[in-house]
This record gives C-alpha cells, structure tokens and sequence, in this order.
C-alpha cells in the first residue's frame, strides 16, 4: 500500500493548527460545567442562592479557563467561617429575638461550615471532561 506522505502531512499540519482552538473551546465548556455544577449545589444548600448564582465569572484564555465567584460572600460560603464576633457598622445590632426585637452592641456568630461549592462542582466537571476525553481517545483508536 502507498502513503501519499504530502497528504498525511498536510491533514497532520492542519490537525495541529486546530488543536489550540479545540482545546481553548473544551476548557470554556468546562469552566462553565463547574458553574453549572455549583450553582445546582448552591441552590440545593442556600435558602437563597440568587445573587450567588449570578455572581460567577469565567475568563477564557488560548487552553485555559478559570472560574470565580465575587459575591462578598463567596469566600465564606465555601470555606466557611470559625466562631467570631459581629459588631455593628452604625450604633447597635437589631434582630429579632425568641420574642421581641433586641439591640446589642455585639453578639457571637458560631461561624458556619463551608459548603466548597465550586471545589465539589470542579471534581464533577472533571469527572464529566474524562469521560469525554476518554470517548474521543476510544474514537480515534477504533
């Protein structure tokens, strides 16, 4: 059998000149699969995950892609916090007590446990993109 080598070395030269593109694509899909991931994860914990779901942001570069949240509380939420006290900006603090309406000028949060929402939505993307990966590798071999 004869090789046309000019055309094995053509579609070989035009596989690598479209291989940054695909990947950078793959990379934007995943990042936005992590989002998808932790606003699911979100929305199952927070009593009210709105404003945390629309705050994600993905930057995409040439194969790369990064994810963050810039909520003000994003940080909180997903590592969580130790106990701390809580001091008011104005005078006093006010909130609803057992049942009255209480003013205090500081009061001791317990802290909460993070709920490492795009960590957990991270493995599940990955999870997801070796799958693909491995599809297309099966692919290309059969």
């Amino acid at each position: 059998m004869k090789v046309d080598w000019q055309r094995a070395w053509n579609a070989m030269t035009e596989a690598t000149r479209r291989v940054p593109g695909v990947l950078t694509r793959i990379s934007e899909d995943t990042a936005w699969s992590i989002v998808h991931y932790a606003q699911e994860l979100a929305t199952e914990e927070l009593s009210d995950a709105t404003t945390y779901n629309a705050s994600f942001e993905v930057d995409v570069e040439p194969m790369k892609a990064s994810v963050r949240n810039v909520h003000p509380a994003a940080l909180y939420l997903e590592e969580g916090t130790k106990p701390h006290l809580i001091f008011p900006t104005k005078q006093a603090l006010r909130f609803l007590g057992r049942e009255k309406i209480v003013y205090t000028r500081w009061v001791r949060h317990p802290g909460i446990l993070g709920h490492a929402f795009l960590g957990v939505g991270r493995m599940m993307a990955e999870a997801t993109l070796l799958e693909i990966v491995g599809n297309i590798g099966r692919e290309l071999i059969e």
